[in-house]
C-alpha cells in the first residue's frame, strides 16, 4: 500500500495498449494463469486480508475480448505487477 501506480496508453499499429503498473508486492508467478478468471483471489491477497471479490480482472478480460483484444499480466514478486489490455482501434462489425 502507498506505492505509486502508473497508467499508460500507447498506440501500437492498429491497436492501443493500456498498461497499469504498480510497485507493490506483485503476485506469485503460479497465479499468472488464473488472474483473469472469474472470482479468482490469490492466496497472498487472502492472507493479507486485501478486500475484493475476484471480479475486477475478469471484467477487464471480458471487455478486452468483446472488443477483439487481449489481456496479459506480469510480475516479479516483491517488485510490483503490470497488467495490459490491448484492443484494436477499429473492428469490423460481426453479424450473428
Amino acid at each position: 500500500m502507498g506505492s505509486p501506480i502508473e497508467v499508460l496508453a500507447m498506440r501500437e499499429g492498429d491497436s492501443v495498449r493500456f498498461t497499469v503498473r504498480d510497485h507493490g508486492t506483485g503476485f506469485p508467478v503460479a497465479d499468472t494463469g488464473h488472474l483473469f478468471d472469474k472470482y479468482f483471489r490469490s492466496v497472498a491477497e487472502r492472507q493479507r486480508k486485501v478486500p475484493g471479490s475476484g471480479l475486477g480482472l475478469y471484467i477487464v478480460r471480458t471487455v478486452a475480448e468483446r472488443h477483439g483484444g487481449t489481456v496479459a499480466a506480469r510480475s516479479v514478486p516483491g517488485s510490483g505487477a503490470e497488467f495490459d489490455m490491448t484492443i484494436p482501434l477499429h473492428r469490423e462489425e460481426v453479424t450473428a
